[in-house]
């Protein structure tokens, strides 16, 4: 095998050794956890000392032999035999490995440390050889292989200190996005007071714009505005105004649904919307989105018959979405017709869901609004589409405090008690307690919602986390559209779960079913799939040159494992809760 690699031009060895580097750098970065890292470094390390073994003495056989100790003498051999370059290049390639991977087996130690002692190893076993080698009569001793094999280590342990420099910069830069700014606290305060009444002191001074621009991102500003608004310039007011005048048109457009649908016969609930409204003291602070009504799959097309009737305009293809249909109208107003709920999974867990949510129609209950009525779910139901809901966009693009909001006054709205035996159990069999728990922590800590035993105890890292996640990504990811591109790394969107892959073999699936979903023809046969994968990449491609996508790059991948990390805590639809 040497023999065939020792002809190689270097060129292309070099790139070769490169490559290497690269890989076993990606590798690294891939493993998400210190003992598989270690493992996987170690039969590395072990492999390459084999492989030098191997190269430098067990392949000999007694030579004649020879012994020299003046350093670099080799280059004055050079001149007239110009085939010793290329021996000592080989000699630098040969211990690049070793120095690459020994620095992973030891990153625990202080990195002085580390590449002293990687390099001084590799001196060590260097000389080790050369003495084997004149001990044995196999070869040539001589100083400048030994200096060669350090110059080998030592650009291995250059490599992965550039890549430790590298990560610990992508991992600033998420740090910085992690820390909550003085912006965020007080408007995590201003929204603790106005839900909850909490005592809190507003500074003299604050950045103004700041926070409302923040409000915005996080869609509740009308929360926040009655507390702030003597200190408002006239485009705050105006914004508050156009924010309750949408609130009031989304508003009666749930009346004119129900008015519509309940003169059809037609069964059907309101998912969030005016039922997460009801839960606060002012129904409109809170910010409205569009009208999201739940039918049964064989009302479908008679509900969007009717929508139109009133002006509603498809945005949708009616047959090609199984999620839901969306439509405009004139007003301004959206509104989606979903045939089911967004973030039931598809697994054991997801048919469980669904068997709690087969009741949901006959459970719904009339709720009044302030020009009208229309038909909501039960409190049960309410709070299982909030938390299927929350954890599906959470996972995924993000959510903004405006979700955070509405699971705390509706948790808030029970006693303890009263919430245990309503939906402790259920939640179990779901594989959706512990997220309901740490949410109400989130609640509980950020925004003065009252204690909640059930809720049970979390570090500080984990709450902190999740809601510097929350506050990162804004309402639906508007803060961050890195975050797109940083599902595929986390776990496929119809699976609901946070993914135990590494990010890099979960994007190879993730984009795999994003193939088989958008070009159907793969569906038939697996020989169509790289066909499929090759459309897939043509399409990203073309986003990325028109500026819709950005090239994944270290902080896309680091800033997802870091985000699956705090994911993994909510243990989503894994039932053995207890």
């Amino acid at each position: 095998m040497f023999s065939c690699i020792y002809p190689m031009p270097l060129t292309l060895l070099t790139i070769i050794t490169f490559i290497i580097i690269i890989v076993l750098s990606g590798v690294n970065l891939c493993l998400l956890n210190y003992k598989k890292q270690l493992h996987f470094n170690l039969l590395f390390c072990a492999f390459s000392i084999f492989v030098l073994l191997y190269a430098t003495l067990f392949t000999r056989h007694s030579l004649n032999f020879e012994i020299q100790l003046i350093p670099f003498h080799c280059f004055v051999e050079a001149q007239t035999e110009p085939e010793i370059y290329r021996s000592f290049f080989m000699n630098v390639l040969l211990f690049v490995p070793l120095g690459l991977s020994m620095p992973y087996v030891l990153s625990k130690m202080p990195r002085k440390r580390n590449v002293f002692i990687t390099i001084g190893f590799a001196v060590v076993l260097s000389a080790g050889i050369e003495f084997l080698q004149y001990y044995y009569h196999l070869g040539r001793c001589e100083t400048d292989d030994v200096i060669a094999n350090t110059l080998g280590a030592a650009v291995g342990t250059l490599s992965y200190c550039l890549y430790i420099k590298i990560l610990k910069n992508q991992e600033k830069g998420s740090l910085m996005q992690n820390t909550v700014n003085d912006s965020q606290k007080l408007l995590l305060d201003l929204c603790a007071k106005s839900l909850f009444d909490k005592d809190i002191v507003v500074p003299d001074e604050f950045d103004g714009k700041e926070l409302i621009d923040e409000a915005n991102r996080q869609t509740v500003f009308p929360i926040t505005y009655s507390l702030i608004k003597d200190r408002c310039d006239d485009i705050c007011d105006k914004r508050f105004s156009q924010i309750i005048a949408k609130n009031i048109r989304v508003e009666f457009a749930h009346n004119e649904v129900h008015r519509v649908l309940s003169a059809n016969n037609i069964p059907y609930v309101v998912l969030k919307g005016v039922a997460s409204a009801s839960y606060y003291s002012e129904p409109m602070s809170r910010t409205m989105g569009d009208v999201d009504i739940l039918v049964s799959p064989e009302n479908i097309v008679k509900a969007d018959k009717l929508l139109k009737s009133i002006g509603f305009v498809t945005t949708d293809d009616v047959d090609g979405d199984d999620m839901h249909i969306g439509y405009k109208r004139n007003d301004g107003v959206s509104c989606e017709l979903h045939r089911r709920i967004n973030g039931v999974p598809q697994n054991e867990a997801g048919d469980t869901v669904n068997q709690y949510l087969a009741d949901i129609f006959d459970k719904a209950q009339e709720q009044k609004t302030s020009n009208g009525s229309c038909i909501v779910p039960s409190a049960f139901h309410h709070g299982l589409v909030l938390l299927l809901h929350t954890a599906s966009h959470l996972t995924h693009e993000g959510v903004g405090l405006r979700h955070l909001c509405d699971w705390a006054v509706f948790v808030n709205s029970f006693s303890s008690d009263e919430f245990v035996s309503t939906f402790e159990k259920p939640l179990k069999e779901m594989g959706l307690w512990r997220f309901a728990q740490l949410i109400t922590l989130c609640c509980i800590k950020y925004l003065g919602c009252d204690t909640k035993n059930w809720a049970g105890q979390a570090d500080d890292s984990v709450t902190d986390g999740i809601i510097t996640d929350i506050l990162n990504g804004g309402n639906f990811g508007y803060k961050n559209t890195d975050r797109y591109s940083q599902i595929k790394y986390i776990s496929d969107r119809q699976d609901g779960t946070v993914s135990k892959r590494n990010p890099v073999l979960q994007a190879l699936s993730s984009i795999n079913a994003k193939t088989k979903k958008d070009f159907a023809f793969t569906n038939k046969s697996k020989l169509l799939l790289p066909f499929g994968w090759l459309f897939t990449i043509c399409k990203y491609l073309y986003m990325v040159i028109t500026g819709k996508r950005t090239l994944d790059g270290f902080n896309t991948i680091n800033d997802a494992k870091v985000r699956k990390n705090i994911y993994n805590e909510f243990k989503l639809f894994k039932t053995d809760q207890t």
